[in-house]
Formats: structure tokens, sequence, C-alpha cells
């Protein structure tokens, strides 16, 4: 379906109103945390500007908390400084992988048609995906190597995190540089399903069936020790 001026305005009016939910969270400690993952974002946008910051969202739970803190201080950023685009949503790309849990496709596809995210798809895989999609935006830009900020959900603990801070510049393996941006880099595992649940957002639903993460369905399995029992309740 086509999106019109309209529904672009519309779509970042409601972006809006999330963003002063958030900042206006009466949870003391997600307060503190979600000031300080909008204020990260917010510098990536001041850094980088609106069009060349992006994100990956494969559906799990911290993409989820990222990308709902991507398009709350993208928002906020476009009308605290008056910018005039056309298309006010962030960008976000999903590699595929082999193998992909169905429920996991179901929910990022629920999400693009909720929030009206604009998703780009890549079906060769992270690193030439990443490729690509640079690539597509330095023809925009006339630039080969276009300045790219790299919105991740890494979070302390994670076997990639060691070593990273808010921002920290890609591995020298990755195929194309660009900055990591790490807004939740500090939360803890129960802060990610607070802020879930204290804004009632929709989270895919294996996790209510003992999945921790969500991988290939090879390599995923629940624990049936977490299921919740509701999750099954009509």
């Amino acid at each position: 379906e086509t999106i019109n001026s309209n529904n672009y305005q519309s779509i970042h009016e409601e972006s809006l109103l999330f963003y002063n939910k958030l900042v206006n969270c009466d949870n003391e400690s997600l307060n503190i945390i979600i000031k300080q993952a909008l204020a990260i974002l917010n510098d990536a946008l001041r850094l980088y500007g609106p069009k060349q910051v992006m994100s990956s969202f494969n559906g799990g739970k911290d993409a989820v908390v990222v990308m709902h803190l991507l398009r709350a201080a993208m928002a906020n950023y476009i009308n605290s400084n008056n910018i005039s685009i056309s298309d006010k949503r962030p960008q976000f790309v999903y590699f595929a992988i082999q193998d992909e849990i169905p429920e996991v496709l179901e929910y990022i596809q629920q999400c693009e048609e909720l929030y009206s995210l604009n998703i780009k798809r890549y079906d060769c895989g992270i690193i030439q995906g990443l490729e690509e999609h640079v690539h597509s935006l330095s023809k925009d830009s006339n630039d080969n190597y276009p300045t790219l900020a790299f919105v991740l959900g890494t979070r302390k603990g994670d076997s990639n995190a060691d070593g990273q801070d808010a921002f920290s510049p890609a591995s020298s393996w990755m195929p194309v540089p660009f900055m990591r941006v790490n807004p939740i880099l500090k939360w803890s595992y129960g802060q990610v399903w607070d802020f879930l649940r204290t804004f009632d957002l929709p989270y895919c639903k294996l996790y209510d069936e003992g999945y921790t993460s969500l991988g290939k369905r090879s390599d995923t399995q629940p624990n049936p020790y977490l299921l919740r029992k509701s999750a099954y309740q009509s």
C-alpha cells in the first residue's frame, strides 16, 4: 500500500505522542534509562542526520525496544529542529536467515503494518546485505561510503558487547565502515521486559511459549519452565 503525505504526517504525530509518553514515564528506574537511550539516539541523529541513521529489525525483544525508541527519537528530533522531509520514518533493514522461525516472520510483518515501518529486506545475510544497503545509499548521496550510524540492540553480557560504548566504530573486518550506536547497552534483561510491558507493546508470541531468544528453527528451543500459561488460555 502506498503511503501518502497525510499518512506520513499521521505516523509522525503518533510517534511524537509516544515520545512524550516515554519521557514522562512514572517508573523511576525506567525513566532514567529511557532518557539516556533517547539522548544517545538524539546525538546519532544530530551527528549523522535522519537519513543516515538506520537499525536492524529481526523481531527479537531487544530489536523491538530499539525500534520503538528510534521511531520516538526521530519524531522528536525532526519536530524540534523543524526538519522538512516527506517520509519522517526511520530506516530499518531485515537480514534474512536460513530456517527462520515462521512466527518471527509473522511478527515482523505485523509490526510493519501496525507501525507503518520502513523496512528494506535482504535475503543474502547480514554481511552482503549491509554492503548492498550502503551501496544503495551511496547512489543517492554520490558518496562511495556515506557516513552511516547503525543502531543496534546490543546489551551488556552479549558476546559482542565487550569493549563497546554508546558509540563504537564497526569492526575492521566489516565490508563497509559505519558507526555502531548502542542505546540500550547498559539495560538488563529485566529492564527490556519492564519497558515492553509498561508501555503495553506487542512482542513475538514465542516468548510466552518459553523461548528466551529467537533464531533458527533448527537451533532454537523453548524452555518449558518459562512458558506462560496465559498464552494458552482463551
